[in-house]
């Protein structure tokens, strides 16, 4: 027994020590240059920490809730049915009734071009058109009524 042990001390002393000293060199150089020593405690600090007040088992147990929910639900499947339903979901009217506002000041900036008035007897023409008067009428009561609805979102 103490022949091999003699045998495997020789060739770590021969073989291995100048390669072993070599790496300790190397990760001395790069702990200092990367401040790795501090950024490994502060690691350890910060994982005590989440460790004391639950987190780490919270973040452990939402982590297997998502694997979870991963394998039990067919994602592209389910973005498809959303995508499909979009329609009838207040998403899908609520992209249309922006796409419809876009067209519209499209509309209007295409529309106003071809004005001939300018001044006075332009903003008169433009006030005896009747959808420009239900349009102002509506640009002067819409910011009560977005107030009373944030109001009550706030509420809620």
């Amino acid at each position: 027994l103490m022949v091999k042990w003699r045998a495997v001390s020789a060739f770590i002393d021969q073989h291995l020590a100048g390669d072993l000293a070599a790496l300790a060199v190397q990760l001395t150089e790069f702990v200092q240059q990367n401040e790795t020593d501090a950024a490994l405690g502060d690691l350890l600090t910060t994982l005590g920490k989440l460790h004391r007040n639950g987190t780490l088992r919270r973040l452990g147990d939402l982590s297997d809730l998502l694997a979870g929910v991963e394998e039990s639900v067919d994602l592209v499947a389910l973005l498809g049915d959303v995508v499909h339903d979009a329609d009838k979901l207040s998403v899908g009217k609520a992209l249309q009734m922006m796409k419809s506002a876009e067209q519209a000041f499209e509309d209007a900036q295409h529309a106003g071009d071809h004005q001939d008035y300018g001044g006075w007897r332009g903003l008169l023409h433009l006030m005896s058109d009747k959808d420009v008067q239900k349009g102002l009428r509506l640009i002067s009561i819409l910011p009560g009524y977005l107030e009373k609805r944030i109001e009550q979102a706030q509420a809620a």
